[in-house]
């Protein structure tokens, strides 16, 4: 993938249907605000619907991802539907989408591609065969009915991750599959305050090395290896005082277990800070940073299947990364711009921690590898791959 700002010679009309509330907590709400961003940016023009339920954050995308939408957001009104459980959910879903049909129709169907990161919302355009301006996007595998017939009948599937692009293949036989990894808004990495800046902006000390994690506790109720990355931290910190770790992206409901953990590994107060996570500052929690953990678990899902938007993110920055080692990683990034450590042994963990604070200058160094390997994943180069596809 190249980073040109080549455009494709015709312009599309390009209706996004979301089943993830915009404005959204969830990451994958900030990521499809990002890529219709860059199809509009790459000279189409755009509808986005959004279901909105009773559930849905009473805010705007200006106010919480500090970005301008430069296509149509469409409301489409719901139900909240949870309390009844899965079925709740999938009738809820169901409305959802032929409510989105229904708009489709509503505009005279003057639209040369329905896009949908969520299968169950392009089944009802598929039925009313419309499958020829269907593209699919998928982010996990799934072997249901009806994402084997949407994955199968669908003009475009484009897949994030090797591992997916094997499994559809063999699951639908189909020959052309996209793979693009997620992307990454390198704009917001411009013209940002100077570190010691940023970090008296976040209260953070300057005389120490600051490991940060930047994200969610768990996913789902799965963990994302942040309880490893305490423990290693705090084993680290009994041969250095000057670390200090920083935490980004915990919610309410996790900050009392995450201060157990804390407790539990005899950290100081004073040897750590936990924030809530703003998406429009993203940027700054990282430069405020030194070094940058990942330590995502040796899981199937994340071992094959997932595209880590984080270590995008990480990569952009240009800070030192201690990642774990997983082949998805390894297809996207080397140990020149990434330190690995083994998934099962979190004394490596705690050794790379400290040799990383002896060796800063040393890895900081290595900046412009970081940054230079990131450059073409952005998401206006992703978005022209998608429509030239």
């Amino acid at each position: 993938m190249n980073g040109t700002n080549k455009q494709p010679s015709l312009k599309m009309n390009i209706l996004y249907l979301s089943s993830v509330r915009i404005p959204s907590e969830q990451a994958s709400g900030l990521a499809i605000v990002r890529q219709c961003q860059a199809f509009v940016d790459n000279g189409n023009s755009l509808d986005l619907l959004i279901p909105v339920r009773l559930s849905s954050i009473q805010s705007s995308i200006e106010k919480v991802y500090g970005i301008t939408p430069n296509f149509s957001v469409v409301e489409i009104k719901s139900f909240f539907l949870y309390s009844l459980g899965k079925v709740g959910f999938y009738f809820m879903l169901l409305i959802e989408s032929l409510k989105m049909l229904w708009y489709y129709f509503k505009r005279g169907g003057q639209f040369d591609i329905v896009y949908s990161r969520d299968q169950r919302l392009l089944f009802p355009f598929v039925l009313f065969g419309l499958s020829k301006k269907c593209f699919l996007e998928l982010h996990t595998k799934q072997s249901d009915f009806i994402t084997k017939l949407v994955a199968k009948r669908a003009k475009k599937l484009i897949v994030i991750s090797e591992g997916l692009k094997e499994y559809y293949a063999h699951l639908t036989k189909r020959d052309s599959i996209l793979m693009l990894p997620s992307g990454v808004d390198l704009e917001q990495f411009k013209d940002l305050p100077e570190q010691s800046v940023l970090k008296r902006k976040f209260g953070l000390p300057h005389d120490k090395i600051v490991y940060a994690y930047i994200g969610k506790y768990k996913t789902m109720g799965e963990s994302k290896g942040v309880e490893e990355i305490i423990q290693a931290f705090a084993l680290a910190r009994k041969e250095l005082k000057n670390i200090h770790l920083l935490i980004v992206g915990l919610e309410e409901s996790e900050k009392k277990e995450v201060l157990g953990i804390m407790e539990e590994c005899s950290l100081s107060r004073d040897s750590y800070s936990l924030m809530p996570l703003d998406q429009r500052i993203f940027a700054e929690y990282l430069m405020a940073s030194d070094v940058l953990l990942m330590n995502y678990p040796n899981t199937e899902h994340y071992a094959k299947y997932m595209s880590p938007t984080k270590l995008f993110a990480y990569l952009a920055s240009g800070k030192p990364i201690i990642s774990s080692d997983l082949p998805s990683l390894r297809l996207i990034v080397t140990n020149k711009e990434v330190v690995f450590v083994s998934t099962d042994e979190v004394s490596v963990f705690v050794k790379e921690i400290v040799d990383m604070a002896k060796y800063i200058d040393v890895a900081e160094s290595l900046s412009s590898e970081r940054t230079r390997s990131v450059s073409r994943y952005n998401w206006q180069a992703r978005a022209e791959r998608i429509l030239t596809f």
